[in-house]
């Protein structure tokens, strides 16, 4: 009787064992499912796996149907699998543990992405087994690589943006070090501005994609990138051939050129690029970047839709370019602009017709200095939008203390440049601000080169100087005859005067071909009902020959500098 109590206890014991056991087991499925975490062996001897059900989940395999271990490894991506066999031989070499993320393919064609963790087992001294788990990180890894692709890839083109180039451009300076060479090839697109302004962002945001395409099919993923707006990067490796990178740089103009297809329709831009050569320009990729931008710049200035390289005669016309830059924008802060008064002479009669007038700029040494001192800042939209500006202030300003002084200036010339135009509001400005003051709009004449009416930004100016001329303001076409289609500026445009530029004043003479074009464009002009003034008036002889021409009007160092007003003298002007 003892006996049979003694092996029931001994059952109820073995069952409430079992019972634990499989709970425990129940737990650890449990616990598997919902952190996706599955383990696994390898015996070393016999090279039998064992997979927990979570290991077959994972693969997309039926429970029990185990596969070998090389069938396994194939599971993996091709290009982790030699590293996921390394990991398992060390770990059996060295008993150290290992840790390894990489990328399989499920039985089902899915692509999942594991963590896998093991060490070595050790039976009696010896290598026994490897044991170890692996988890499905997917979710996490896509998180991961969407984080990543958020602060590396442009979102709009899909290449590398201007932080992931960086980091390529210092990577490839690396890999090149003393003895290789790398280029770098900056874009920016032509035509771009006015696709987006008349056709709409949509459209801009298809001519960036169909550049960005483009350039992918041309280069590897990582060597091109948008770096904002229109403007792209492209690197190259061993360029000891300047050709070979010219031809490959004339291969992505070609492409850039080729129309968009949008709505229907064509869209077409064009590009210009600047490159810089590491070492050969620059030592470190700021500076390389920087000098590729110049080379970029100096493109642009040329003429567009071309390939400019960095050369130190490059690097000091930028010098130069920023010096007069910050002398305009000091002068603008500083009330350093004036304005300096040329007078403009009937040059039938010399009778006094008005005044042209021109910038000067005080420097911080209380000099007065011309254009010439500032020049290469001319071609920068801000420095000439602050001139612009001050000077409609200044000069409307004096004319009002002139007419109110009893004194008549006649028509006093004012010039604008094309990028006063951009705001769209240039000719309610100037209405404006004569209306302030009391001016009559026909003592004012604006004075526009040619250059306004071939920017992006052509139609507002039309509007601008269309809208002017209805209210009575004059417009002189300036600097007439070295432009590209004065003519037909002439046909379009409520012309009132046109300017004969200097260079053709100079050269002439009685027999000389100057001569001959300049009467052509004075019988032109009157022809048109246009009046016209010759500007550098510096010799008698010239003067004599226009008037013979029949040349109304004329101005230059022969007559009088330009000159400012002096404000202790009552508003007399004094030389410069």
């Amino acid at each position: 009787m003892f006996e049979a109590r003694q092996r029931r206890v001994y059952e109820r014991e073995l069952a409430a064992l079992r019972e634990v056991a499989e709970t425990r087991s129940s737990w650890l499925r449990q616990v598997e499912g919902l952190a996706s975490i599955g383990a696994w062996s390898i015996d070393l001897d016999t090279k039998e796996m064992t997979w927990s059900d979570q290991v077959f989940i994972l693969h997309d395999l039926p429970i029990g149907a185990l596969p070998t271990t090389g069938e396994a490894l194939l599971f993996y991506l091709e290009e982790d699998r030699e590293r996921v066999r390394r990991h398992l031989a060390q770990t059996r070499a060295t008993g150290l543990p290992f840790r390894f993320d990489a990328g399989l393919v499920t039985a089902k064609g899915r692509l999942r992405y594991v963590r896998a963790t093991g060490e070595l087992e050790r039976w009696g001294g010896r290598p026994k087994r490897l044991v170890g788990v692996v988890q499905d990180v997917t979710e996490q890894h896509e998180a991961e690589l969407q984080l990543w692709r958020s602060a590396h890839i442009d979102g709009l083109s899909g290449i590398p943006n201007r932080t992931l180039f960086q980091k390529r451009l210092r990577e490839m300076i690396g890999a090149a070090g003393a003895t290789g060479s790398v280029a770098l090839l900056l874009l920016d697109l032509d035509g771009f501005k006015e696709v987006n302004d008349t056709r709409g962002h949509d459209a801009g945001d298809e001519v960036l994609r169909s550049v960005a395409g483009r350039l992918r099919a041309l280069f590897p993923e990582l060597d091109c990138a948008r770096l904002g707006g229109d403007e792209f990067a492209i690197l190259l490796a061993n360029t000891e051939d300047r050709s070979a990178v010219e031809a490959r740089a004339e291969a992505i103009l070609n492409a850039v050129r080729r129309g968009v297809p949008f709505c229907g329709d064509w869209l077409y831009v064009s590009g210009s690029i600047g490159i810089a050569y590491y070492p050969f320009d620059a030592a470190t990729a700021e500076d390389l970047l920087r000098f590729a931008d110049l080379a970029l710049y100096a493109a642009k200035r040329s003429g567009r839709a071309r390939t400019s390289s960095y050369s130190p005669n490059i690097g000091a016309q930028f010098t130069a370019r920023r010096g007069a830059i910050e002398m305009v924008r000091e002068a603008g802060l500083a009330g350093g602009i004036v304005p300096a008064f040329q007078p403009c002479l009937d040059l039938a009669d010399g009778r006094e017709l008005g005044c042209e007038a021109l910038v000067r700029l005080r420097t911080g040494g209380g000099e007065l200095v011309g254009p010439s001192a500032f020049w290469a800042a001319m071609s920068d939209p801000e420095s000439l939008r602050i001139i612009d500006e001050r000077m409609l202030i200044l000069v409307t300003e004096q004319m009002a203390i002139w007419r109110q002084a009893g004194k008549d200036p006649g028509i006093v010339a004012l010039n604008a440049s094309e990028h006063t135009f951009n705001g769209g509001d240039y000719a309610r400005t100037v209405l404006d601000r004569l209306e302030q003051l009391a001016l009559p709009p026909s003592s004012l004449r604006i004075e526009v080169t040619e250059t306004v009416f071939l920017g992006e930004n052509s139609q507002a100016v039309e509007a601008a100087i269309a809208e002017l001329a209805r209210a009575g303001v004059s417009i002189a076409l300036d600097d007439f005859g070295t432009g590209h289609a004065s003519l037909i500026h002439l046909r379009d445009y409520p012309i009132d005067w046109i300017k004969i530029d200097r260079s053709f004043v100079s050269g002439m003479s009685l027999v000389g071909r100057s001569g001959t074009i300049v009467k052509a464009m004075i019988d032109l002009a009157h022809a048109l009902d246009i009046k016209v003034v010759a500007e550098g008036i510096e010799t008698e002889d010239q003067r004599d020959f226009l008037r013979g021409a029949g040349c109304d009007a004329g101005q230059g160092f022969l007559f009088s500098a330009g000159t400012p007003v002096a404000a202790s003298t009552g508003g007399r002007p004094r030389p410069a």
